[in-house]
């Protein structure tokens, strides 16, 4: 989710057994804002019913929670003084950790504060992501008798914490949670999960806090790292709820829909409680808003899906959106039945769990900002800004890239193919010596190569994406860039231009000049050679101005590129217009330079027969749009 939300977490709910809910005001890392007393009931419309907690309000409890809030957290918030400017915050850490810090600021108990007040760390059992909490040790500050407690404070899932409580605290008091019940007569577990689901719907990431006084110990056995995790973390007194909210990037919901106009699905693998998971889905559009969570496919637990065999999954319509409370594996798992259902998959990850996952995927990309090192080393991509609307702006430029290049190839190979082809039928044209008449000299097809046919391929390979780049299904990774309808392209087009200037060269030379093929007119110019030069410039003229048009055509492989919409469209392609106006304006001193066109080209001036090269265009053109309205009926 880290992707598709701004990372800016914030603490903005608490609650706490016997209390009822908190709001927290403020946003961001900025530690400005108060703590307001609700009740039983969420509602931050009426804030009139609010009661502001101070420092005479705090109780025990509340106390506890802070504490647990500021003390189990290994980030920190650093402040820069500025005497003529408003103070500089700033934050490292994990941005979950983060937001505690900041919550326990508010509530003035920060912990470098709790630190120089007496709290001594003793041991720290880090977060786990397969157990899903982290757990401290901590000597308190000595009492008026001297003495000093030890402490365990823990957070993490609340169902992952709450497996660990055997009391929960209300006050003043502290109650079994087993067959405890109720003002309603339901167990203290159903109303922790009706007050968590109630900000899990909210989007909130819920987290939950215990604590324990920790008496089997002497001091001198603490702090060496050898008091077992499970002991630690048991027989733990639950003490409340804090919600943080992580608002969705602005454009996270238009990115997500891109990918679904572009036959891309996303899946959401979260550590997140299925409840925020299905929130935050919601809001970018991962899933349907009318979506229940409990009832549809598109959301599943991690433990419901690790439970599933191959088969099991594998017999799904369709893999769920979805997947909460996952661990590494899990995550792994999803991979591996996306392939087995010959999908492309890419992975996102920050995270070291996640780097088993990013190595699964067939392409792993880690975020660049709060991405851990051994996730880039795992990823084949590092995000620089962490911001899942440039994984859908690198895929629309990947499609460009590869459109681009289909139309550069088409390009070039269509005009060679089509100048191979006049001179290998040309070849058929032999003069009283039988030598073959050339219909175009080898001056002539050096200079049409560069000039008239890799300009405008350069400019094709800087087109600009088209307005359905990102609303045509995902290619075959088996699929190349000659795929049947480039190829097709390529010779159709190359014998159509091949037939039209080969056509103009032996009208002009049997129509026009009575079939005066000459004697060596391919070595140089005599008066009988004047039919075969004015002929050779004809054909050399319309496979040019037909070289250059087919610029045009190769803007779309199906779309008409001659009508006056998509020749407005065109006018973004700057290079493009450019390379076929120069190019039209370079024909003309190489038609009507003399010297240069006698001794160089082996062609002469033309006047006439422009009209045959403008007929052929209009030809071309014709055929060009006729082709392809073929293949949007048959090809669609």
């Amino acid at each position: 989710t880290g992707t598709l939300t701004q990372s800016k977490m914030v603490a903005v709910r608490m609650w706490l057994p016997g209390d009822g809910f908190y709001r927290v005001s403020g946003t961001g890392f900025i530690p400005e804002g108060e703590i307001f007393r609700q009740g039983e009931t969420i509602n931050d419309e009426l804030h009139i019913q609010e009661e502001k907690v101070n420092a005479s309000s705090r109780g025990y409890q509340f106390l506890r929670v802070i504490q647990a809030a500021s003390l189990c957290n290994i980030s920190e918030l650093r402040r820069t003084q500025h005497p003529e400017t408003h103070d500089e915050w700033t934050a490292i850490g994990d941005p979950t950790e983060i937001a505690l810090q900041v919550l326990a600021y508010k509530a003035r108990l920060p912990k470098p504060s709790l630190v120089e007040n007496g709290f001594e760390l003793l041991e720290e059992y880090p977060f786990d992501s397969s157990i899903k909490r982290m757990s401290v040790l901590y000597k308190s500050p000595p009492t008026n008798e001297g003495s000093r407690e030890h402490l365990i404070f823990t957070k993490g899932a609340t169902e992952r914490v709450l497996a660990c409580c055997t009391h929960y605290r209300e006050g003043d008091i502290e109650a079994s949670i087993e067959n405890e019940k109720n003002s309603d007569n339901t167990s203290f577990l159903t109303m922790v999960t009706q007050r968590m689901n109630a900000m899990a719907e909210e989007g909130l990431r819920v987290l939950a806090f215990a604590y324990r006084k920790y008496h089997s110990v002497a001091d001198d056995d603490l702090g060496c790292g050898n008091r077992d995790r499970d002991e630690i973390e048991s027989n733990l007194v639950f003490l409340g709820l804090v919600g943080i909210y992580d608002p969705p990037r602005a454009e996270s919901l238009p990115a997500v829909k891109r990918c679904h106009e572009a036959g891309i699905c996303v899946h959401m693998l979260t550590g997140d409680h299925p409840e925020t998971a299905a929130a935050i889905a919601k809001e970018v559009a991962i899933i349907p808003k009318d979506t229940n969570v409990k009832n549809s496919p598109m959301v599943m637990s991690a433990e419901k899906f690790d439970a599933m065999t191959d088969e099991e999954i594998d017999a799904l319509e369709e893999l769920p959106r979805v997947v909460a409370r996952c661990s590494p594996n899990t995550k792994v798992k999803v991979i591996a039945a996306l392939h087995r259902r010959k999908l492309f998959v890419a992975m996102t990850g920050d995270g070291v769990n996640d780097s088993p996952s990013l190595k699964a995927a067939n392409v792993g990309i880690a975020m660049g900002q709060s991405g851990s090192d051994v996730a880039k080393q795992a990823a084949d991509i590092i995000l620089t800004d962490d911001n899942f609307a440039t994984i859908v702006e690198a895929i629309a430029e990947g499609r460009r890239m590869f459109f681009n290049i289909q139309k550069f190839v088409q390009h070039l190979m269509s005009g060679n193919i089509a100048t191979i082809l006049v001179l290998v039928v040309a070849l058929a044209v032999k003069d009283e010596q039988k030598d073959s008449v050339f219909p175009l000299s080898a001056a002539a097809i050096l200079f049409m190569n560069l000039c008239y046919s890799s300009p405008p391929a350069i400019g094709l390979g800087l087109e600009p994406a088209g307005e359905n780049n990102m609303k045509e299904p995902p290619r075959s990774s088996k699929q190349g860039l000659f795929s049947f309808e480039v190829l097709l392209d390529m010779f159709v087009y190359g014998i159509v231009m091949a037939v039209l200037s080969f056509l103009s060269f032996i009208i002009v030379l049997f129509a026009f000049e009575d079939g005066q093929l000459g004697y060596k007119c391919n070595a140089g110019y005599s008066e009988i050679c004047d039919g075969v030069f004015r002929a050779r410039a004809t054909c050399y003229a319309s496979l040019t101005v037909l070289i250059l048009s087919h610029a045009i055509n190769c803007r779309d492989i199906r779309k008409p590129c001659w009508s006056w919409k998509s020749l407005k469209t065109a006018k973004n392609n700057k290079t493009l217009w450019l390379s076929i106006v120069l190019g039209a304006l370079v024909l003309i001193p190489v038609v009507y330079v003399p010297g240069l066109n006698k001794n160089v080209f082996k062609h002469l001036s033309i006047t006439y027969e422009w009209g045959l090269v403008f007929a052929v265009l209009f030809i071309w053109i014709t055929f060009s749009e006729a082709y392809k309205l073929v293949k949007r009926k048959t090809m669609s």
